[in-house]
C-alpha cells in the first residue's frame, strides 16, 4: 500500500469548522488536501479538475447543504476515488450500494479516520473478481 503522503483528498463536508480543522489534521499527518466542499453538486463540479490533480480518496458526509451525498459518492467511485463516509448517521443509514464503504460516526477521531481510510484505499486497489 502507498504511504500517506501519497494521499490527494476531497473533503465533502457542510460544517465549516468541522472541515477545516480535519483538513489541518490531515495536512499534518502529510496527506494532501485537494479541496473542501459543503454541496454536493460543488464536489462533482471539481472532480474533472481534481482528477488531474490525483484525486485518489474523499472524506465525504452522508448529508451536504445541498442534500444526499449520494450522487457524488457514485461519481467518485466512478473515478475509482476512495471514499469514507464521516457522518452522525450511521452504517445502517448507507444505502446497499454503498455497503463496502467504511463508516467513521461523527464526532471521529483523526485515528478512526485514517484506518477508514487505509481499508477504503485497499479495496480501490484490490483487483475485483
Amino acid at each position: 500500500m502507498s504511504s500517506v503522503e501519497d494521499v490527494r483528498i476531497l473533503i465533502c463536508e457542510d460544517e465549516y469548522l468541522l472541515a477545516s480543522g480535519l483538513a489541518a489534521d490531515l495536512e499534518a499527518l502529510g496527506v494532501r488536501v485537494l479541496g473542501i466542499v459543503a454541496r454536493a453538486a460543488d464536489g462533482i463540479a471539481l472532480l474533472d479538475e481534481l482528477s488531474d490533480a490525483g484525486l485518489n480518496a474523499a472524506i465525504v458526509d452522508i448529508r451536504l447543504l445541498d442534500g444526499s451525498a449520494f450522487p457524488l459518492v457514485e461519481r467518485l467511485r466512478e473515478k475509482s476515488v476512495s471514499v469514507v463516509f464521516f457522518s452522525g448517521y450511521s452504517a445502517e443509514d448507507v444505502p446497499d450500494r454503498f455497503s463496502e464503504i467504511p463508516v467513521v460516526t461523527k464526532p471521529g477521531h483523526i485515528d478512526e479516520l485514517m484506518s477508514a481510510l487505509e481499508v477504503a484505499r485497499s479495496q480501490r486497489a484490490a483487483p475485483t473478481a
